[in-house]
């Protein structure tokens, strides 16, 4: 297919798509941008919805819940962010909550698997956090148990886990060594420190 550009935000550092195909899209700082610290999401009807704005930090990376919860985090934090499905629109942004403020070093990459669960990198410890999602009585609008941050992976051999994608088990990573690696996390019970496979360069 063709390949368009959004052109009309300046300094994009970061993208994710949620279910329905609907593009969100990060902006840093630079001395050109007029949004900075920006998520914005481009739907599939071709709206720009503000969902974040002029937050105080740079935003490192995004993941979107089926609900259309934007969770998001940000420059030397261990902080993870949600803003709420329905609280954003393209007239104004919603209001950002710290669903996560402690037990993180460097919280940096998040990813959704289908049932649900969120996971959190620490590129400050190398670990994988997973937080469970239920069906009902969440600490938060998506069900998701922010009380309940269970360690699925410790201490992997990767500096800065700038990206995760997967589905709960297998996860790929960006490194400083120029190399891209995938954790196939082990099976067990949740809770259970990861015994699967240790982290490879696969290209």
């Amino acid at each position: 297919g063709s390949l368009g550009a959004i052109s009309y935000y300046s300094s994009p550092n970061g993208a994710t798509v949620d279910s329905s195909g609907d593009v969100f899209i990060s902006t840093g700082i630079s001395c050109c941008t007029a949004t900075p610290n920006w998520i914005i999401e481009i739907t599939s009807a071709g709206a720009a919805d503000q969902v974040v704005s002029n937050f105080a930090s740079t935003i490192t990376s995004m993941a979107v819940d089926a609900s259309g919860d934007v969770f998001f985090t940000t420059t030397g934090s261990g902080d993870v962010y949600e803003v709420a499905a329905g609280s954003y629109s393209a007239s104004g942004a919603g209001s950002p909550t710290a669903v996560i403020s402690s037990g993180l070093k460097t919280a940096l990459g998040l990813a959704f698997d289908p049932a649900g669960n969120l996971y959190v990198g620490d590129s400050g410890t190398g670990n994988i956090y997973e937080v469970p999602f239920v069906a009902s009585g969440g600490s938060s609008s998506s069900a998701l148990q922010f009380s309940s941050m269970y360690l699925v992976a410790a201490g992997l051999p990767i500096g800065s886990p700038i990206t995760m994608a997967g589905d709960g088990k297998t996860f790929l990573f960006g490194n400083n060594d120029a190399n891209v690696y995938e954790q196939t996390l082990g099976a067990g019970n949740v809770g259970d420190v990861a015994t699967g496979s240790s982290a490879t360069a696969t290209m």
